[in-house]
C-alpha cells in the first residue's frame, strides 16, 4: 500500500505527460490546456513531495497555491469548451476562488492547518463544471459516438477523480488512521484512472 501511494501514484502523472508530448500536434486548444494542467500538477506535487521527504518541512501554502493554479487551468479548459456567457462566468468564479484561497490560508485556516475549505471548494467547482458539460452533451443530438469525442474522456476523468476527492475532503477529520489509508488508496486509484482517461482523450485527438 505504501509503495502504491508514495511511488506508483505520483509517477502515474508521467502517463499523460508522455501521451501529451506524443500527440501534442493533434491536440486542440482545450486538450492543450489539460496537458499544461498535467505538467502543472507534476510540478506542484513534485515540489510538495520534495519539501516533505527531502527537506522534512510541511506547509499548506503549496496546496493553497496549487489549488489556485488547478482551478485556473481547469476553468480555462471548460471556458474554451463552453464559450459564450458561461465562459465569462467561469472566469469570474476563478477570480473569486483565488481571492478566497488566499484569504483562507492567511486568515481562516492558517499555514498550520490543512486547507480543507479550499480543496473542498475546488472539488465542488470542478464537479459543477463537469456536470454542466454532461448536461449540455445530453441536451444536443450528436452523430458521432461518445467514445470518439476526446473531451468526453477528459470530463469523465474529472468527474471520477474530484467526486472521490470531495468525499475524502469532507470525511477527512472523521475517519480513523486505518480507514484513512484505505481512503488514500482509493483516492490515488482515482487519480491514476483520471490520468489514464486523459491519455485516451489525447489519443482520440489523432483519430
Amino acid at each position: 500500500m505504501e509503495i502504491f501511494v508514495r511511488y506508483v501514484s505520483p509517477l502515474s502523472v508521467l502517463l499523460p505527460i508522455i501521451a501529451g508530448l506524443v500527440y501534442y500536434k493533434y491536440l486542440g486548444t482545450a486538450q492543450k490546456i489539460i496537458f499544461y494542467y498535467v505538467l502543472y500538477s507534476a510540478f506542484s506535487n513534485g515540489t510538495n513531495i520534495y519539501m516533505v521527504r527531502v527537506l522534512h518541512k510541511t506547509s499548506v501554502i503549496p496546496f493553497a497555491v496549487g489549488s489556485i493554479g488547478w482551478v485556473a487551468l481547469i476553468s480555462s479548459f471548460y471556458a474554451v469548451v463552453f464559450k459564450g456567457n458561461l465562459s465569462r462566468a467561469i472566469y469570474i468564479i476563478t477570480f473569486l476562488f483565488s481571492v478566497f484561497a488566499v484569504t483562507n490560508v492567511l486568515y481562516i485556516q492558517t499555514h498550520h492547518q490543512f486547507n480543507t475549505y479550499t480543496v473542498t471548494l475546488n472539488a465542488i467547482i470542478v464537479l459543477v463544471y463537469a456536470m454542466i458539460y454532461v448536461y449540455r452533451q445530453n441536451a444536443v443530438d450528436i452523430d458521432a459516438s461518445w467514445g470518439s469525442n476526446s473531451l468526453n474522456w477528459i470530463n469523465t476523468g474529472f468527474l471520477l477523480y474530484y467526486s472521490t476527492a470531495l468525499m475524502m475532503y469532507i470525511t477527512f477529520a472523521l475517519i480513523t488512521y486505518e480507514i484513512a489509508n484505505i481512503t488514500f488508496a482509493i483516492h490515488n486509484t482515482a487519480l491514476i484512472t483520471m490520468y489514464v482517461l486523459f491519455v485516451i482523450g489525447f489519443k482520440k485527438c489523432k483519430a
